[in-house]
C-alpha cells in the first residue's frame, strides 16, 4: 500500500466541482489499529486535509455508509456537495430513494480530536466489520477516505482483479471520457 506521507495535500476553502481555487485531496493509503475505545489516528497528510479551524470551529469528518463493506468519511467542505447529489437523486425513483434512506441512516459527524483522532461510533465498527485493538486500513479516494477491514479489502480486491485487470479497467474507465 502507499502512504500520503510523501504527497502534501492541496488545501483550499469553499471547494469546487468546477476547479476555482486548489482542492484538498485524500491521496494514499495507511494501515492503524483502533486503540480500544475504538479511536483511529490518522495519518499526517490526512489531518491536514480535514482542515485546520479556528478555536471555534474544529475539523471532523462526516461518516456514513459506503459501498463493499467500508465505511466513507467526507470531510466538512466535502459532505455537503456530496449532499447536493442524493438531494437531487432522492426522488428519481425508489431504488434511488432507498439507497439515499439506508445512507442517510448512518450518517454522523465525528470530530477529529487534538491529537488527530477519529471516534468511530460502534455502528460503523460493524458496518464494516472492524473491530477495536484491530487494524484498519484507511485509503484516501480523492474526495472521501474509506475505512476498511484488511481482510474484506483483500478479497474485494481478489474478487475484482478475476473479473478483469486493472488495465483493463483502465481502458474501460478512461476510453468513456470526452
Amino acid at each position: 500500500m502507499g502512504t500520503t506521507g510523501r504527497d502534501s495535500p492541496r488545501r483550499g476553502r469553499g471547494r469546487s466541482r468546477e476547479g476555482i481555487g486548489p482542492v484538498a485531496s485524500f491521496r494514499g493509503s495507511f494501515r492503524h489499529n483502533l486503540d480500544v475505545k475504538g479511536r483511529l489516528a490518522l495519518s499526517k497528510a490526512f489531518r491536514q486535509v480535514t482542515g485546520v479551524k479556528t478555536e471555534t470551529e474544529k475539523p471532523y469528518l462526516v461518516l456514513t455508509k459506503g459501498l463493499n463493506e467500508c465505511v466513507w468519511g467526507f470531510t466538512a467542505d466535502e459532505w455537503p456537495i456530496y449532499e447536493q447529489q442524493l438531494r437531487e437523486k432522492q426522488f428519481q425513483g425508489q431504488e434511488a430513494r432507498d439507497f439515499v434512506l439506508e445512507m442517510m441512516l448512518h450518517v454522523e459527524d465525528v470530530p477529529v480530536d487534538g491529537a488527530g483522532r477519529i471516534l468511530v461510533p460502534p455502528a460503523h465498527l460493524a458496518l464494516a466489520g472492524l473491530e477495536k485493538g484491530k487494524e484498519v486500513l484507511v485509503l484516501g479516494m480523492i474526495d472521501h477516505v474509506e475505512l476498511w477491514n484488511p481482510e474484506t479489502y483483500e478479497s474485494h480486491v481478489k474478487k475484482s482483479r478475476a473479473a478483469s485487470s486493472y488495465e483493463e479497467k483502465a481502458k474501460e474507465l478512461f476510453s468513456r471520457r470526452g
